[in-house]
């Protein structure tokens, strides 16, 4: 059972609650559930619900469960999921909805909570789960909200973005104009410009086609850049921090779709005055010249994969196989090693593909033809191995891509396809050298630590501390932040805990 608890830190604003986008992973196998009759009233009646170990685990490690919401268009509707066994996590889908709407704690506490106007009179699917995979209880509600109308920003919806402490929509920046292929513009900022996520951003457009391939290149000096692309085909925005390597972006992409697209440039987060950026934009060749590999959309990324030779390699369900990661096979999008099998089995199963290895992290990806998104999962269980839980479609080949988390992960792996599996494996993270490689490619923890400077607080280990956000803590990754130092004593097991009433904390940690 999910313990309530009093407050390690306060944040002293004042936000809106947003329910975002699901990613395309998300959209792809919440596609796949069945509401096995489930229905939810949409005339605020309490329903009661359970989620138990039968229920989908998506990728992420969140446990769904599937209702069906008959709606009106027009008519605002408020839909909360509430636990006292678990942390909810509340997902809705249907038409006119092209990416889905996600909430995790905007009903308050470990609760969720989505408002939004439906534009289609129809059928939704309202998927309640888990954020942890726990399982227990819930109650889900629909109904009219309180006042009959949703508060401004609280389905991603006719929201005003200069509202929200993340800043403006990316598409709601204007370009400052075209940007030659290839071509490069120089630029500063003047403070004045639009924000989001914590950074100001300028904008310039590029026209292409479909299969372009195109490195857009964002540097400054002694700066931390980064970049956005959004356009036709792209459900999400593509983003990247250190593609260029010491801190300078890259974006290395092949449009999905004609027509024209939007490139958003910035600092990582207060840009020094003065500085000079550049923004460079090269094609064909000239990309090839500096990209290894190339984002396109979720469902482009699915077609070429389905392209891959797999070698003979044959996974069957009820079979165990092993296998040994070599790198000759790379992920088209994320450049990293990768190895295609075949799965064989009755299609409508429901299949748990698992793998497991001692010499690196391992990830596993499963594709069909149709889908949106290839299905992911890097770590399932108590450990770093992976498992991904989905029905097989009516229709093959389905493919099954076991790879590793870093770049440099490599060696022996056992892949397994079952319809009743036990416990996945605790363990599989691999080798020092390749949880360097881990840290290395996340960044995200040292980067953080980085740009917060030296601790000037400490944490002693057994004790609980006070703390309180506030307008004065900056803002780094959208994220504001503080940080403290924390004295150990030699190896052992260790839990850190950030635990607020007043909004969803994130921890970053590093060490030796």
């Amino acid at each position: 059972m999910t313990t309530r608890r009093t407050p390690l830190a306060v944040l002293a604003l004042t936000a809106a609650l947003v329910s975002s986008p699901l990613s395309g992973q998300e959209r792809s196998l919440f596609s796949l559930l069945d509401a096995g009759g489930r229905s939810l009233p949409a005339d605020g009646t309490v329903t009661n619900g359970s989620l138990t170990p039968d229920d989908f685990v998506s990728g992420d490690g969140s446990r769904v469960q599937a209702w069906q919401l008959e709606l009106a268009a027009g008519a605002p509707v408020q839909i909360d999921l509430r636990s006292e066994d678990f942390d909810a996590l509340l997902h809705v889908l249907g038409p006119g909805l092209d990416g889905g709407l996600r909430d995790d704690d905007g009903g308050g506490d470990l609760d969720s909570r989505i408002c939004f106007v439906p534009a289609d009179a129809g059928t939704y699917t309202v998927v309640a789960g888990s954020l942890n995979g726990g399982d227990g209880a819930f109650t889900l509600v629909a109904g009219p909200p309180e006042g009959g109308a949703c508060p401004p920003g609280s389905g991603g919806m006719d929201m005003d973005p200069g509202s929200l402490e993340m800043g403006w929509e990316l598409d709601e920046i204007v370009p400052d104009g075209p940007l030659a292929l290839p071509g490069d513009v120089r630029f500063r900022f003047s403070g004045g410009e639009p924000r989001t996520e914590g950074r100001p951003l300028r904008a310039w457009t590029i026209r292409g086609s479909a299969g372009d391939r195109i490195a857009l290149t964002h540097v400054a000096p002694d700066e931390d850049t980064y970049l956005y692309l959004i356009g036709p085909g792209l459900p999400e925005p593509l983003r990247d921090d250190d593609g260029a390597g010491d801190l300078n972006a890259r974006l290395c992409v092949e449009l999905p779709e004609n027509g024209e697209y939007v490139v958003l440039a910035g600092p990582f987060s207060d840009p020094t005055p003065g500085t000079e950026y550049v923004l460079e934009a090269r094609k064909g060749a000239e990309a090839d010249a500096v990209c290894r590999s190339y984002a396109s959309s979720p469902a482009r990324t699915v077609e070429r994969i389905l392209a891959f030779d797999t070698g003979g390699r044959v996974l069957r369900v009820g079979e165990e196989v092993r296998g040994t990661l070599d790198g000759i096979q790379l992920h088209p999008e994320t450049g990293g090693p990768i190895q295609v099998w075949r799965l064989d089995g009755e299609p409508g199963a429901r299949v748990f593909v698992d793998v497991v290895s001692e010499s690196f992290d391992p990830t596993l990806r499963v594709v069909w033809a149709g889908l949106d998104a290839e299905l992911y999962n890097d770590d399932a269980g108590d450990g770093c191995n992976s498992r991904l839980e989905f029905v097989l479609p009516a229709e093959g080949p389905v493919l099954v891509l076991p790879g590793a988390w870093s770049d440099e992960g490599s060696g022996p792996f056992t892949l397994r396809a079952s319809v009743d599996p036990g416990p996945l494996e605790v363990g599989g993270c691999g080798s020092g050298a390749d949880l360097e490689g881990f840290v290395g490619a996340e960044n995200a923890a040292w980067e953080m630590v980085g740009r917060l400077g030296e601790p000037s607080e400490s944490l002693a280990a057994g004790n609980e501390t006070l703390a309180e956000l506030d307008a004065t803590a900056p803002v780094i990754q959208g994220i504001r932040a503080r940080s403290w130092r924390l004295e150990v004593e030699g190896p052992g097991a260790l839990v850190v805990e950030a635990v607020s009433d007043d909004f969803d904390p994130v921890l970053y940690v590093t060490g030796p």
